[in-house]
């Protein structure tokens, strides 16, 4: 259970000299349920994914529709009043314009305004019109954005680790854009800690929705092998007399152009630089957990037999006289 300072006006606000805010009367407090912030932390998921069904599902479970309500047509209000916003980014959203534009829907169908909920608005309303009047651009969303992003990465909830795939995979892909914008997020949170954000990472590649994931691995690598293969094979056929060489291509491979390389393990590599406390010793720890995994065998055995595949249908093309 969380307490909360439910009366934030300027005259119960202290600005301290070391940055931070001291609160003064707590006449006014409410409390949200570990519950109610796994279930806030998921609406703010299906919102990003645009799916307004599981949104409207959401409000049920947060205690704003009755389970008799039928949501159908209650999935389209959502859509029109949340779509433009969204296109913008959560963490860009005006946060007083999608209240007032969802204050219209809750008039239209039968919901009910949860006490705690309405404390949290009138403290968010409160709290955006101080920081506002300091920085005219501030969105109260994008403030609190980090904190979502750290607790969808961090928090060892089972329903969150759930809401974390959803966020990441759309239709089976992997959205890297969406794992960059969360690290990126959660770590402007001064507390992180990136090692399990790595381990959350590692979890998802080897779920149950990990496969697509793993399969691009596969074929990466597969590709990349075949590649260095085929590097060898010319070098080999250099130093063979002129009457049996091999015909070649006049393509120029590079070495460097050979080094596994790997475009999903780039992008995740490429994101986690970014993060301040980055080091590769965070992977190093790692890879005896990665030989041991399941699925790292399975992977491995798919690599070794697409590589063979390869090799063989090399051999058939220099049997036949063809370039390689």
């Amino acid at each position: 259970m969380v307490f909360f300072h439910a009366d934030p006006h300027p005259g119960n606000l202290l600005a301290l000299e070391d940055g931070r805010l001291c609160y003064l009367d707590f006449g006014m407090m409410s409390e949200v349920s570990r519950e109610s912030r796994s279930g806030l932390i998921q609406a703010v998921v299906h919102l990003v994914n645009k799916n307004f069904d599981k949104l409207s599902q959401d409000f049920v479970k947060l205690g704003f529709l009755s389970e008799e309500v039928n949501l159908e047509p209650i999935v389209p209000a959502f859509q029109d009043v949340f779509i433009n916003a969204v296109e913008q980014g959560v963490s860009k959203m005006d946060f007083k314009s999608v209240t007032d534009d969802m204050s219209g829907v809750m008039y239209k169908f039968p919901f009910k305004l949860p006490p705690y909920y309405a404390l949290i608005i009138r403290s968010l309303l409160t709290l955006e019109g101080i920081a506002l009047s300091v920085d005219p651009n501030f969105k109260i969303l994008g403030a609190a954005y980090p904190y979502f992003a750290r607790r969808l990465m961090e928090d060892p909830d089972p329903q969150l680790r759930e809401s974390l795939k959803e966020m990441l995979f759309d239709n089976k892909k992997f959205k890297w854009d969406r794992l960059e914008d969360l690290l990126s997020n959660a770590a402007k949170q001064t507390n992180l800690d990136l090692e399990k954000l790595l381990d959350e990472v590692i979890n998802l590649l080897f779920s149950s929705n990990g496969g697509f994931l793993r399969n691009e691995i596969v074929e990466g690598l597969t590709n990349q092998i075949d590649l260095l293969s085929l590097k060898i094979l010319k070098s080999f056929n250099n130093y063979l007399p002129q009457s049996i060489k091999l015909n070649t291509t006049n393509e120029n491979n590079n070495l460097s152009d050979l080094i596994i390389y790997v475009e999903p393990l780039r992008n995740f590599l490429e994101i986690l630089q970014k993060v301040p406390g980055y080091s590769i010793d965070i992977f190093l720890k790692r890879l005896p957990r990665l030989v041991n995994e399941p699925y790292t065998k399975e992977m491995g055995i798919k690599i070794a037999k697409k590589v063979t595949e390869k090799g063989v249908v090399r051999l058939v093309k220099i049997a036949a006289g063809a370039n390689i």
